[in-house]
Parts: C-alpha cells; structure tokens; sequence
C-alpha cells in the first residue's frame, strides 16, 4: 500500500510511530527538519513527474497533429491527382440551320462521354451532371470546372451543311485556357454514326 508515498515520507512516519522513544524525533526542530527533507525531496520528485507528464502530453500532442497533417496532405494529393485526370463533356451546340439535329447533338455528347468513361484511370463527369450548362450561353469554364472538379472540359458544335455532317470539338485544359486542342469531324449523313 505504501508503493505510492515516497519512502522517505514512510521513514519518517516510522520514526514517529517508533515504540523506542529514542529512534523518534527528540525535538520539534527535528522534527521540523525531517519534514522539511520529505517535502523537498517530494517536491523535486513531484516536479519531475509533473515534467515527464508534460513532455508525453506535447509529445502524443506533436504525434497526432503530424498524424492528422499526414492524412490531410494524403487526402489532398489524392483529390489533386484525381482531378489531374478528369474531364466533363459539356452539352454541345447545334448550329443547324433548322435546330432538328437537337437528338444528334445529345447523343453525340453522350457517346463521346461515354466512351471517355471507358478509360481506365480517368474521372469522367456524367452527361446528367453538365446539362445545366446550356450551350450556346456564356460560360465561364474555369468556374464550371471548379463546380465540377475537373482539370479538362470538352466542349463541341455539331452543324448539318448539305448532306455533311459535322462535329468540332474543343478540349481546354483549365489551367492554361490559352492551350487547348481543337479538331473538327466531317462525314456525309449516310455515315454519320461512323463519327
């Protein structure tokens, strides 16, 4: 029971409690010595611990936010790559004449973001998300990407001129709009789904 007092206090209850009168303290000013030692001795002990308890705390303290800092620097390299490798197919504008390619152009944006889909490793954006970006109205693609979170948008016209069948596509890539790539597909209408 006594491992928990220091065992200087415990000699000197001892001493105290001795049957011999002669092993007890013989005056108040030994007594008060005596003490006067437990207590120091009890404080530098206690100081200490109280120091050891200190440095673990600020040590467990320093492990957890570097656990915490790790986890979210993982996290966000994670997003970033993830968005390094994304695109969104933007609903295309059709420049048809009449407006009754509506059907093609849908489903010429469904197509390519479908088969965009099919690569392994790339985020691709559903058709049901960009929709509400409406073709043919001003849009502000770096805040549509950041919406989106995506790197790339591909954004495409689709127009009927004759019996040709045409379908240009711009890909902007969302950090430099400066550089994109841009290609134009042309087939006559009775070859039109080879596009």
């Amino acid at each position: 029971k006594d491992a928990h007092v220091p065992a200087r206090v415990v000699a000197l209850l001892k001493s105290m409690l001795a049957v011999d009168p002669a092993k007890r303290p013989q005056t108040a000013r030994e007594l008060l010595s005596a003490i006067h030692r437990c207590y120091t001795k009890f404080s530098a002990e206690a100081r200490l611990r109280r120091k050891r308890s200190i440095i673990v705390a600020a040590g467990t303290i320093l492990v957890l936010l570097a656990v915490a800092f790790g986890a979210w620097l993982h996290q966000r390299m994670q997003s970033a790559a993830a968005i390094e490798r994304s695109i969104a197919v933007l609903p295309f504008e059709n420049l048809s004449a009449t407006g009754e390619d509506t059907y093609f152009t849908v489903g010429m944006q469904d197509e390519i973001t479908g088969d965009l889909a099919r690569l392994a490793g790339l985020k691709v954006i559903g058709s049901q998300s960009t929709r509400s970006y409406v073709a043919g109205q001003e849009r502000n693609l770096r805040e549509i990407g950041r919406e989106l979170g995506v790197r790339h948008l591909l954004q495409g016209t689709v127009s009927r001129d004759n019996e040709q069948m045409r379908v240009a596509l711009n890909l902007v890539d969302l950090r430099d709009i400066g550089r994109s790539w841009a290609e134009t597909y042309e087939r006559p209408m009775k070859d039109v789904f080879a596009l």
